[in-house]
């Protein structure tokens, strides 16, 4: 049996962001992850202000900041061809409110990090290639019975508190019988992240992505997405349809050698990630002595960048309350602020994050149509910016 204040199960940006915050405020905690390292793959791709605020309390902004495209970049561009005419940028205005600015910086570069900065503190116990088998919890704490998914070794641990921040699939939550409210389903992806050294074109660091909407119908409407300051990792995401499975990795070579216009560009994939789109918040953060927080609480559309610094703010908002409580200067009834005041942002940035979407889906049909209807493309052009000029 392993006894220690609070277990944290997920080792994302949420899941490690709390361990670190725990510790800096003298709370032991032991931080239990599936994987055996931080992810290999970008997935979310943006660090906003009051995050990297954060980032620079706890000592990791400038790892983070290099890792992340230049500040000057863009938002999205509008083309046909990624070495045709660009379109149409969006640009969002530089902050003048934080010595802390946004960072467009993919989460692989986030979690290394974080996992560099939680080696360094004694209190934060890191333990990968481990997972949640059951809990239970009484009145006075909770047990958990957990595997080491190297060597098959069961054990328990015994807390007075378990945070799940285990992902949209969060099995504490599943085990909670915790519901979701709102969309399960808005659509499917996939995101392919391939390797393709095209740093020598001068538009490359230019924006975040590249909205690549060809004219030919039968050619795929796929998202570009730089994942670094180097231009050679791109992320290309593909809506799926019903049945649809990604494209094959020759599929996506041919594909990104058309978009491109390079018949000759060395292109390799890296790995290929499934992810369904949501709109989902669950109905309550905390039960008992568990509580959610991260995806495993809420699941947004991606437009906004809203997931994973909504995460970061959640374990913000409930590290320091454990930390009353655990020490005697806080009672039990502090820690039901954190659901009182995370869940309703929570919901406002599930409904912000739809409502962007909603209007890049209506850009796209716009976009094809901008010769024969200008003032409807300028306008939906410009209302993109209620999605840019947000630092919330």
């Amino acid at each position: 049996m392993i006894d220690v204040p609070v277990l944290v199960v997920g080792g994302g940006p949420a899941g490690m962001s709390l361990a670190l915050l725990l510790d800096r405020l003298g709370i032991p905690s032991l931080l239990a992850e599936r994987r055996p390292a931080t992810t290999n793959h970008p997935k979310a791709r943006g660090c906003h202000d009051r995050t990297m605020e954060q980032f620079r309390v706890w000592g990791i902004e400038d790892r983070v900041r290099r890792a992340g495209l230049p500040a000057t970049s863009d938002v999205a561009c509008w083309c046909e061809s990624l070495n045709g005419p660009l379109v149409a940028y969006t640009q969002p205005a530089p902050s003048t409110n934080t010595p802390a600015p946004r960072s467009i910086v993919p989460q692989d570069a986030v979690e290394e990090a974080l996992d560099h900065a939680l080696s360094t503190r004694p209190g934060a116990q890191v333990r990968r290639s481990t997972e949640l088998l059951t809990f239970a919890q009484d009145a006075a704490g909770v047990t958990a019975r957990l595997r080491s998914r190297d060597t098959g070794e069961e054990f328990e641990v015994r807390a007075q508190y378990l945070i799940g921040c285990d992902g949209a699939n969060s099995q504490v939550r599943t085990t909670l019988g915790v519901e979701m409210e709102g969309p399960e389903v808005l659509s499917l992806m996939a995101n392919h992240y391939y390797r393709a050294d095209l740093s020598h074109l001068p538009h490359v660091r230019s924006a975040i992505g590249f909205l690549v909407r060809p004219t030919d119908l039968e050619r795929p409407d796929v998202n570009v997405l730089a994942t670094g300051p180097d231009g050679n990792r791109w992320l290309a995401v593909q809506k799926l349809a019903d049945g649809e499975v990604p494209f094959s990795e020759e599929h996506l070579v041919q594909l990104v050698r058309e978009q491109w216009e390079m018949p000759d560009l060395e292109v390799e994939r890296i790995n290929v990630l499934n992810w369904t789109m949501s709109a989902q918040v669950a109905r309550h953060f905390r039960q008992g002595r568990v509580f959610l927080a991260g995806d495993a609480a809420h699941r947004f559309p991606t437009a906004g960048g809203n997931g994973l610094n909504s995460g970061v703010q959640d374990v913000h908002n409930l590290a320091w309350k454990l930390a009353m409580v655990l020490s005697g200067h806080g009672t039990e009834e502090l820690l039901d602020t954190y659901e009182s005041e995370r869940r309703p942002v929570a919901r406002s940035n599930t409904d912000f994050a739809v409502r962007n979407q909603q209007r890049i889906d209506k850009m796209d049909v716009a976009f094809r149509q901008r010769e024969e209807h200008p003032e409807a493309w300028r306008k939906l052009l410009a209302e993109q910016d209620k999605q840019l000029h947000t630092e919330g």
